[in-house]
């Protein structure tokens, strides 16, 4: 309609005028009410977020590498506090490593089995679990969005494809758009003209092969307002051509153009045009265009604050823990790091390495232990105790069932002097006698005992003994 004015068929054109520098020739044009511009809009495709590893992409790889620092640190700094009064944080070397890494990834699940024995190393597990807690939650929530939400990805984003393919395109009936894509190669005949935001819908739909086109090249307001009536299935795709805007045409030297400016410039200024925009065109950013794995990967900077609280934390914990124990074991260091061959400082730091090493006999773990072994009697004493009341117990059963205390080792010589012996003499010694006659005769050499005892018996066995000695005297002739 700009072609009027030079024919004196119109004075002024005012509506959706795109300035350009051939329209400038043959009118004056007003300054842009609008940013202009032109692109194209093409249909989407749903895609589900897969891959081999997908699952690292929830977090950004700077995010992963200061997560595994936290938790090497976090794992450390409980081992410094809990290894001189928890044996579970000791053992070999490689076995003290393994528990570092063993027990700040166990975090992660909560499966950690060691218990933490200082106040400062239970401080900084509050802290940490808290941290890994929030931490999980998010990786959590951030991948299960990323597998059940579809994400929609524009099936052509570059131009030079449309033209390699041969696709059909579209565009805005009498828009200067269809001279820019003929610079740019395009096929004419594979040129498709619309009018409205509903064919541009139908003919995308259809797809170039099906009898429409690939995408639709127009001025971008007039892609906003299509987008705003048709959200779901297409987006903008491509670069944005720039262009000098929408404006108002008249007369070449017409007062007008000047006039008309200034008042477009104050509508700008203020906040009308922007009400304008958003009753036309929507709300910047309401059309959803799905789930983009690289835009939803959660970065350092979401955590930045989480992870700075846990590193001042922990610092905090083993800055104290480090002066307690130097002010502490200060004069236990000081006579194994007198001067002598070698480095002062290099002894003096030997020396405190190796008295850390050793164990805190003064913790209530070792304490208890070394408790432990010093009462035998006690419930559940030292072997050599328990050993010592098997051996009485197993007499005393000995004793019970045979009338006599258990055989000791000395008992086999006995035996062996009893074989040379015959077998009336064993016979008298009580060797082949039965438990029962034993203890009866036993009873009976005990009854003897106490007749013996009184002035009669006594008599009568004086009497006895001298017959006895009589009858050993030799016989006189």
């Amino acid at each position: 309609m700009v072609e009027l004015i030079p024919e004196e068929k119109a004075d002024a054109v005012v509506g959706d005028v795109s300035i350009t520098v051939v329209r400038m020739g043959d009118a004056d044009f007003t300054m842009p009410y609008t940013e202009s511009g032109w692109s194209m809009v093409v249909a989407v495709q749903a895609q589900t977020a897969t891959g081999m590893f997908f699952f690292l992409k929830p977090l950004t790889p700077a995010l992963w590498l200061v997560s595994l620092a936290a938790f090497i640190f976090t794992g450390f700094v409980i081992w410094v506090i809990e290894h001189r009064i928890n044996p579970e944080f000791r053992g070999t070397p490689l076995q003290q490593f393994g528990i570092i890494f063993h027990y700040a990834f166990s975090t992660l699940v909560f499966a950690h089995r060691e218990n933490v024995v200082s106040n400062l190393s239970k401080f900084l597990m509050v802290i940490w679990v808290f941290a890994v807690l929030i931490l999980t939650s998010s990786y959590t929530a951030s991948l299960t969005s990323m597998l059940t939400v579809q994400k929609l990805r524009p099936a052509v984003t570059d131009v030079n494809d449309l033209i390699d393919n041969g696709d059909y395109v579209g565009y805005q009936e009498g828009s200067f758009v269809h001279g820019e894509l003929l610079q740019m190669k395009f096929d004419p005949s594979r040129l498709r003209s619309y009018s409205t935001p509903a064919e541009y819908a139908d003919a995308l739909s259809k797809g170039s092969a099906g009898g429409g086109v690939a995408a639709v090249f127009d001025e971008v307001p007039y892609l906003k307002v299509f987008l705003s009536q048709y959200c779901d299935g297409y987006t903008m795709s491509g670069p944005v051509y720039k262009g000098t805007g929408l404006g108002f045409a008249f007369a070449r030297g017409s007062p007008m153009a000047t006039e008309v400016s200034r008042a477009i410039v104050g509508l700008t200024e203020g906040d009308d045009m922007d009400l304008i925009e958003r009753k036309w065109f929507g709300v910047p950013g309401s059309c959803v265009d799905g789930v983009d794995a690289d835009n939803a990967s959660l970065t350092l900077w979401n955590f930045s604050g989480l992870f700075l609280i846990t590193a001042v934390a922990a610092t905090l914990v083993l800055l104290a823990y480090l002066v307690t124990f130097i002010y502490r074991e200060r004069h236990e260091v000081r006579a194994a790091a007198e001067p002598g061959s070698g480095s002062v400082s290099l002894k003096r730091f030997r020396a405190w390495l190796q008295h850390y090493d050793r164990k805190d006999m003064s913790a209530p773990h070792f304490r208890q232990q070394q408790g432990w072994s010093d009462s035998p009697s006690t419930n559940g004493g030292s072997s050599h105790g328990r050993k010592r009341e098997g051996a009485e117990q197993e007499d005393a059963t000995a004793t019970r069932d045979f009338g006599g205390p258990r055989a000791s080792p000395l008992s086999d010589h006995s035996r062996m002097d009893s074989v040379s012996r015959s077998p009336l003499e064993r016979k008298g010694s009580n060797e082949f006698r039965t438990p029962f006659e034993q203890r009866m005769g036993e009873a009976a050499a005990a009854s003897g005992e106490r007749r013996s005892s009184t002035p009669e018996r006594k008599q009568s066995l004086k009497f006895a003994q001298d017959t006895e000695e009589r009858k050993k005297l030799p016989l006189s002739p």
